[in-house]
């Protein structure tokens, strides 16, 4: 009788405790200054005069945060100076959602770019080209 109650002791803490592998709402999440596309799989990130890739599933903590790596690529500036030149740079996304907003954070180092962004589910804004 032990072992059952504690057997369905244990089911029932696993069945309480908060899902750590909810995914990100798949869809557009969107303002008038970035935009993000979500799969199951990955995400692309349009930003005025950027773009960006996130490489893997968004899945979410308890706290409905995220932290990931991508990349961050530039689409402006001067010519690369060789066909094998890359724009892409190492970049950290990290995001909390709060109802229907992602406020994401993009930093790359290399190009010293943190930038802020509240995104909201659906808004399927078009970003403005780069001049």
């Amino acid at each position: 009788m032990k072992k059952l109650q504690l057997v369905l002791f244990c089911l029932l803490l696993v069945s309480c405790e908060t899902n750590p592998s909810a995914l990100l709402d798949v869809g557009v999440w969107g303002s008038d200054t970035a935009s993000m596309s979500v799969n199951e799989e990955n995400a692309s990130i349009q930003f005025t005069c950027a773009t960006g890739a996130i490489p893997l599933s968004i899945k979410l903590d308890g706290k409905n945060s995220f932290k990931l790596s991508g990349t961050y690529s530039r689409l402006s500036g001067p010519p690369p100076p060789d066909e094998n030149y890359s724009r892409a740079f190492p970049a950290i996304y990290s995001g909390q959602i709060k109802g229907d907003i992602l406020e994401l954070s993009v930093m790359v180092d290399s190009l010293e770019i943190m930038q802020n962004y509240s995104l909201k589910f659906g808004d399927q804004t078009i970003v403005p080209i780069c001049p």
